[in-house]
Formats: C-alpha cells, sequence, structure tokens
C-alpha cells in the first residue's frame, strides 16, 4: 500500500484526537467530573453543543484509528504475518464497542429520558439509564467503553513492536505506540479499581499514542515509495 496514504491518515487521526481531547477540557471545565447518576442524568438532560460536539468528534475518531490500525496491518505483514493479524483481531472488537457506547448516548439516550417522562416507564427507563450513560463511571456502556480501550492497547503494543523492529526509523515511533498501550491497559485496571492515580494511564497514553503518529506521519509523508 501506498506509504504516503498512511502519513495522510496518521495526520487525520491526529487533528480530530486534537480536537476531541480540547471538547473533553472544556466539558470538564464547565461541568465537572460525572460521580454519581444524578450528575450523569442532568448531563445528557440537557445537552449543548459540547455535548454534541465530544460525541461526533470521537465518533470519527474511532472510525479513523480502526482505519489506521488496519492500514499498519498491510504495512507489519511482512514483518510479521503472524503477530499482525494477532493484532488486528482485536480492532473489528475495539470499533463496534466504542461505536456502540458513544453513538448510543445521541440515540438511545434521547429514547430513554423521553420514556423518563411518562410514570408507567420512569421506574424501568431509570434502570436503563442507569445502564446506558456512558459518562457515569459502573454503568455498562462505561465498562464497554474501557474494555474497547483496554483491547485497543493490545495491537498497539503489538504494532508498536513490529514497527521497532522493521527498521530503525520506526523505531521511536513504535516504542511510543506500545508504551501508549500499556498506559492504556493499566489506566484501564486503575478506572476500574477506582484509582484515580492509577486511572491517568488512559490519559498519559493518548500523548505517547499522538506522539508515535505524529512520528509516524512524518517518516510516512517523506517516503516516496510503497511499503
Amino acid at each position: 500500500m501506498k506509504t504516503r496514504f498512511l502519513g495522510i491518515l496518521s495526520s487525520v487521526v491526529i487533528f480530530f484526537t486534537l480536537f476531541w481531547l480540547l471538547i473533553f477540557i472544556m466539558i470538564n471545565a464547565s461541568h465537572g467530573p460525572v460521580k454519581n447518576f444524578a450528575q450523569a442524568l442532568d448531563f445528557v438532560s440537557n445537552p449543548d453543543l459540547l455535548f454534541y460536539l465530544n460525541y461526533i468528534s470521537v465518533l470519527i475518531v474511532t472510525l479513523l484509528v480502526t482505519s489506521l490500525f488496519a492500514g499498519l496491518y498491510v504495512f507489519l505483514k511482512e514483518t510479521s504475518a503472524y503477530w499482525s493479524v494477532i493484532g488486528v483481531i482485536f480492532i473489528p472488537a475495539y470499533c463496534l464497542l466504542d461505536l456502540f457506547a458513544y453513538s448510543s448516548q445521541l440515540i438511545i439516550i434521547p429514547i430513554l429520558l423521553d420514556l423518563q417522562k411518562i410514570p408507567e416507564h420512569t421506574l424501568i427507563s431509570n434502570f436503563m439509564l442507569r445502564l446506558m450513560i456512558q459518562q457515569l463511571p459502573g454503568s455498562a456502556l462505561n465498562i464497554y467503553n474501557n474494555i474497547a480501550y483496554l483491547l485497543l492497547g493490545i495491537p498497539s503494543i503489538i504494532f508498536g513492536v513490529l514497527l521497532y523492529k522493521k527498521d530503525k526509523i520506526f523505531y521511536l515511533a513504535g516504542l511510543l505506540l506500545a508504551i501508549s498501550g500499556v498506559a492504556s491497559i493499566i489506566g484501564v485496571f486503575g478506572i476500574i479499581l477506582e484509582n484515580d492515580l492509577i486511572g491517568l494511564g488512559s490519559l498519559i497514553s493518548a500523548f505517547f499514542f499522538l506522539g508515535s503518529l505524529g512520528l509516524l506521519s512524518y517518516i510516512f509523508l517523506r517516503s516516496k515509495g510503497e511499503s
């Protein structure tokens, strides 16, 4: 495949990821962290522009990251056909879990909120909302979302190691990608264990991931041949 395409794709992923991180920071600054059902319900009951931008942008990021890892699989399969297949196997599951977790906030949650206003449906609606609000710690969707990033951490480690082995020009990019995968997995366990310090691994992983993509974008865009 054309390596230049991977360079362009890496750059686009960086742009949308940074845009999403900016929106995420703005939401936390204006609404504060969601810690209980009342706060989560207030968050989804009063969606503003940032709410919609948050979920639309992260849906785009999910699709772009999926495409990027599919491209990396093609690029790295000659380095190790076995491990590149093992790595890419996790990507569809990551994509489906994240797409459901994020799209449901725009499609399913509004329906549940409307049902909540009907007295005979209030009880079951509240029960479903406790399961379906992605921002609510411990909800089913929150767990699915974290599992998705746990799954993404595995191919990040595998592809990072393969990049490191492929050529010395990819040493640093591969190392950063592998570290981002490790940090992501550690962060997910921190969130599950409700340990804020360990949970920072998820945020830290994003910076290593962006650093890796920045290097990959530079390397691939300079390349004029095929992989």
